[in-house]
């Protein structure tokens, strides 16, 4: 009995993590309408966690801690097990990896990453001569 108690409190708490939606700058990041993104993961001391700064060309003159990291709907700051558990996130929002750049010397990582668009790679696809149209 007990067993069974414990096991439907973990689905119940698992499930009300991936129901919350996640915001970046009060956006849902369903709702994210960019082709591109980068994110910029942000370790925090003696914590295993990772947290994630998302640019998707909104405005970033505000200078705060938390600006433009994935929160839930309640403000709390979302954390992340590891970068490869971020990308896998945004891979089932809808986004591809497409490359990563050091900034600082190495100190700080940026990824990027692309919109897929129904399952077409529109990057690398032949472009039509306006003339021939």
């Amino acid at each position: 009995m007990q067993k069974a108690l414990l096991v439907v409190l973990f689905m119940i708490c698992a499930f009300s993590f991936t129901a919350q939606a996640q915001l970046v700058d009060g956006v849902p990041l369903t709702e994210i309408e960019s082709t591109y993104v980068q994110l910029i993961p942000r370790g925090r001391l003696f914590v295993s966690k990772i947290r994630v700064r998302v640019d998707f060309g909104q405005d970033l003159t505000k200078v705060n801690i938390n600006e433009s990291m994935i929160s839930d709907e309640n403000g709390r700051v979302v954390d992340f097990n590891s970068m490869v558990d971020v990308l896998n996130y945004f891979d089932q929002l809808g986004y591809e990896y497409i490359g990563s750049e050091n900034f600082n010397e190495g100190s700080s990582i940026r990824y990027t990453l692309r919109r897929k668009r129904n399952g077409l790679d529109l990057a690398n696809s032949p472009k039509k001569d306006p003339a021939s149209l």
